[in-house]
This record gives C-alpha cells, sequence and structure tokens, in this order.
C-alpha cells in the first residue's frame, strides 16, 4: 500500500520536534573531563621523583645496634667465664694468660657482630627496593583507573556526537522536505487559480417535478474538462471521417457514370 504523501504543515511539525531532540541531545552532551585520580597520581609521581637515593648507615640501623648489644652482652659474659676458669686454676689468683684469654673470647664475639652487618645492608637495600616498587604499583593502579574513566568519558561524547550529527541530518531532511513540498502546493494552486480562469464554472439547468427549476453552478474539475476535450475531438475525428467518405462516394459516382446512349 503506498504511503500517503504528507503535506508541508504536516513536515514542518515533524521538523520541529526534531530540532527538540536535537536541542535535547546538544543539553546533554558531556562536559570537559574532569580526573578523578589526578591529584593522587600526581602526588605519587612527586614522590617518587623525589626519592633519594639508597644510602645505609650501620651504625644507624636499630636492629644493627640491637645485635651489638646483645654481642657485647655475650662478649663480656665469656669474658668473665674465662677470667673465672683461669682463676680457678691458679688458685684465685690473676694471670696475664687469664686475661689474654679472657680478652680473645670477648673479641670473639665483637667479629660476630661485624659479620651480622652485610646481611643487614643487605635487608635495608631490599626494604628500600619494595618501598620503591609499593609506590610504582600504586602509581600503575591509579593510572589504570584514570585510563578506564577517560575512556569510559570519550566513549560517552564519541556517542553524544554521533546522535546529535544522525539528529541534525534528520533535522535538514524533514526541514527541505518541508521547504519543498510548501513550493509544490504553491506551484499547484497557482496553476489550479490559472485553470479556473481559463475554464469558468459550468451552468446546468436542473429540472424535476415536471418544470424547471434554477439553474445550479458547479466548478468543473480537470476530469471533467479532459472528458469534454475527448468528447469533441471524437466528434471531430467522426465528422472529418464522414467527410472523407462523402468525397470518396462523390469521386467513385463520377468515375463510373453510365454512358448515356
Amino acid at each position: 500500500m503506498a504511503e500517503t504523501k504528507k503535506t508541508a504543515e504536516q513536515l514542518y511539525a515533524q521538523a520541529q520536534e526534531a530540532q527538540k531532540q536535537l536541542q535535547q541531545l546538544q543539553a546533554q552532551q558531556p562536559g570537559a573531563y574532569e580526573s578523578s585520580y589526578g591529584a593522587q597520581i600526581d602526588a605519587l609521581m612527586a614522590q617518587l621523583d623525589s626519592r633519594p637515593g639508597f644510602t645505609y648507615d650501620v651504625n644507624g640501623d636499630p636492629l644493627y645496634r640491637q645485635y651489638a648489644e646483645q654481642y657485647q652482652r655475650q662478649g663480656k659474659a665469656a669474658m668473665e667465664d674465662t677470667l673465672g676458669a683461669a682463676a680457678g686454676l691458679t688458685g684465685g689468683y690473676g694471670s696475664s694468660y687469664a686475661t689474654t684469654a679472657a680478652s680473645q673470647a670477648y673479641q670473639q664475639y665483637l667479629s660476630g657482630m661485624q659479620d651480622v652487618a652485610p646481611a643487614l645492608y643487605a635487608a635495608a637495600y631490599a626494604r628500600y627496593q619494595d618501598e620503591g616498587t609499593a609506590l610504582e604499583k600504586q602509581l600503575e593502579r591509579l593510572q589504570g583507573l584514570e585510563s578506564n574513566a577517560y575512556g569510559a568519558w570519550q566513549a560517552q561524547v564519541q556517542a553524544n556526537q554521533a546522535a546529535q550529527a544522525q539528529a541534525l541530518d534528520y533535522w535538514r531532511y524533514l526541514n527541505d522536505a518541508a521547504y519543498q513540498a510548501q513550493q509544490d502546493e504553491q506551484a499547484q494552486a497557482n496553476w489550479q487559480q490559472e485553470f479556473n480562469a481559463k475554464y469558468p464554472p459550468v451552468t446546468a439547468a436542473v429540472s424535476g417535478g415536471g418544470g424547471s427549476r434554477k439553474s445550479s453552478t458547479t466548478k468543473d474539475t480537470v476530469s471533467d474538462v479532459l472528458d469534454r476535450i475527448n468528447q469533441v475531438t471524437d466528434k471531430v475525428q467522426s465528422a472529418a471521417k464522414t467527410t472523407v467518405t462523402k468525397r470518396k462516394t462523390q469521386q467513385t459516382s463520377k468515375l463510373f457514370r453510365p454512358v448515356s446512349k
């Protein structure tokens, strides 16, 4: 079934509705992007940039001081034990041997304290590395969240822009169609006016009830005029045929006129 052609008024009404939809999309357009993680990212980056290089002072290491105190106590205890044992052997009198042996026992524990320093250095460096890695992971996580948020915003902007472009094209199409329909309607009205001027209304008598009544005046439609033209054309053609036939008959009768005796 063919679709009914819409009038200019209908098309203009649709164009106005399409324009409203376009304005709604324009009002819903996302604003400028605002980061929710920018401040945290900047702070972490500044912290990483300003982070000093690794340094280690064994004497300032609390863990090393604990070890030092422990080894000193153990060294003193060993020295006292050595002196006591030596005194028992000499009948309670001190000797240079006992003093030397006690000093050696004490120094042995102190040297053990020095042996632990490299392990403490390695532990301190591992902590430094772990702290830096933790900051970098935290920065990476925030940057990932920032990237996702920006991507979602960008997708909203693109979707809105695409919808606006489609709505704008539809509004222009309806506006152009309405304008063309208006032009066509005006041209039709002008043609009808000229036609009515050339072919004025026909007066026809109306009879009935045993007498005549007042005539009624009606405007011919285009189809009525065409019918009348066809009827006149048929009459003219019929008359022309009749005339040709008569002429042929006359000519034939002249040719075959009987010869008088």
